[in-house]
C-alpha cells in the first residue's frame, strides 16, 4: 500500500496506491560499474479494504534500461475504427527524451499477421523535446482484416521503433484485434453486429458474514 522508494540512500518516490503500477527512473542516482541499493519502505498501518491485503513486494519488479529517446513507460495506444469494409488503425506513441538537448526521431509502426507484414507506416521527423515527450500519431487503413471474434480469436501484433541519428533506439511490441461491439437498452449485447450474451460472475472478495 503505502511505499517509499530509496536508491543508493536518494528519496525517488512514494506509491499510495496498491492497487497500481508505478515506475521510478533511477538514472540520476545509479552508480554505473558498482553495487546499487535500492530500499523499499512499506507502512501498512493503514488499508485500503476491509480485508488482509497483505505486505512487502508481492507484485513484478523490473528493471528497464532505455537509450535517452525511447518509448515512454505505457506509451502506446493502439485503436481500431471501422468505415464500412475498410477498419482504421491508429497508434499514439510517446517518444520520451530523457537527454538534456533536443534529438530528431522518427517513428515506425508494423503491423503484421504473423510473419507477414500487413501495413507499415512511418511519422515525418519530430523533434523530440529534451528532457520531455512528445507524442506522435499515425493512422492508416486496412482492408477487410481477419476479425476477432469469440470462436475465432484473430489477433495481430504491431510493432512501434523509434529510430533517432539513424539507429533504431527502442521498440515495443502490442497485440491488437478488429471488432465491433455496442450495447442496446433493449437488445443487450452484440459483437460485431450479432447479439451476444455474456455469461459469467463477478467473484470478488466475499463479505465475511454473507
Amino acid at each position: 500500500t503505502h511505499c517509499r522508494v530509496y536508491v543508493n540512500g536518494c528519496y525517488m518516490l512514494t506509491n499510495e496506491c496498491g492497487y497500481t503500477s508505478f515506475e521510478v527512473d533511477i538514472t540520476d542516482v545509479v552508480d554505473f560499474g558498482a553495487e546499487n541499493v535500492v530500499a523499499v519502505y512499506v507502512d501498512t498501518s493503514e488499508h485500503e479494504g476491509w480485508w488482509y491485503e497483505g505486505a512487502g513486494i508481492y507484485r513484478h519488479v523490473k528493471l528497464y534500461i532505455k537509450e535517452p529517446v525511447h518509448i515512454a513507460h505505457n506509451g502506446v495506444f493502439v485503436k481500431t475504427v471501422k468505415n464500412d469494409d475498410a477498419w482504421t488503425v491508429c497508434v499514439e506513441t510517446e517518444v520520451e527524451n530523457s537527454s538534456y538537448e533536443d534529438r530528431q526521431a522518427f517513428v515506425k509502426v508494423k503491423l503484421c499477421d504473423g510473419a507477414e507484414t500487413v501495413a507499415e507506416s512511418i511519422s515525418d521527423g519530430i523533434t523530440a523535446e529534451k528532457s520531455g515527450i512528445t507524442k506522435v500519431r499515425q493512422c492508416f487503413t486496412v482492408d477487410n482484416p481477419k476479425i476477432w471474434d469469440v470462436e475465432t480469436p484473430n489477433l495481430y501484433t504491431v510493432e512501434i521503433s523509434v529510430i533517432s541519428e539513424g539507429e533504431q533506439t527502442d521498440s515495443v511490441t502490442e497485440k491488437t484485434g478488429f471488432r465491433t461491439f455496442r450495447i442496446d437498452a433493449e437488445k443487450g449485447f452484440f459483437l460485431n453486429g450479432r447479439s451476444l450474451k455474456i455469461k459469467g460472475t463477478c467473484n470478488h472478495q466475499d463479505h465475511a458474514g454473507v
